[in-house]
């Protein structure tokens, strides 16, 4: 009867594990479809009403706080950090668009839709998922604004090295041999052809 028992037992384990190797990657696969979801909508909410005080797209870093990287947001600003992973009633973000303090509203003007607020605080409780992936073209890597930077919005130059310029060859110099050295009467002979 134990031995019944103990057999029965490990089919039950057996059952479960095999349910878990199955069902755990097809779980893991709805999970990061949902988190990137939330991730997409949350930066939607961050671009419309943060990104013009608080992104490098903006130029712009009031407070010393940037939005437009997971890492600047758990950094944070003078306050401290903007997102607590996890843990929504400790994120200022939170505290922030929910207008909870009177000092740090965000955004000043109008409080976001209860529905926003909603997302953004499930996007923190679960753990505040990002790609690093920009949102946009045209967004730099995250980093400290500098002043060339804030000027024209890029820190990379638009242009490669300036060369300098190359002597135009005419008929008048290549005659002369100047421009070609002792192929020069070569090339004279070409140009002379030519006209």
């Amino acid at each position: 009867m134990m031995h019944a028992l103990f057999a029965s037992r490990r089919r039950s384990v057996s059952i479960f594990l095999l349910a878990a190797l199955l069902l755990g990657p097809a779980t893991s696969a709805r999970a990061q479809a949902t988190d990137a979801a939330l991730e997409k909508q949350v930066r939607v909410i961050l671009e419309a009403h943060c990104y013009r005080c608080h992104s490098h797209q903006a130029g712009k870093n009031k407070g010393e706080l940037m939005v437009d990287s997971r890492a600047l947001l758990l950094k944070g600003g003078e306050t401290g950090p903007a997102v607590v992973p996890g843990n929504p009633e400790k994120s200022l973000l939170i505290k922030a668009v929910r207008h909870e303090d009177e000092s740090l509203r965000m955004p000043r003007q109008t409080k976001l839709s209860a529905d926003e607020i909603a997302t953004l605080t499930a996007w923190v409780k679960a753990g505040a998922p990002w790609t690093e992936a920009p949102v946009k073209h045209g967004l730099r890597t995250p980093g400290k604004i500098t002043t060339r930077t804030a000027s024209t919005g890029h820190s990379s130059p638009s242009r490669g090295p300036r060369l300098p310029p190359v002597p135009r060859v005419t008929p008048s110099i290549a005659s002369s041999g100047r421009a070609c050295g002792k192929r020069g009467s070569r090339l004279r002979q070409l140009l002379t052809h030519a006209a």
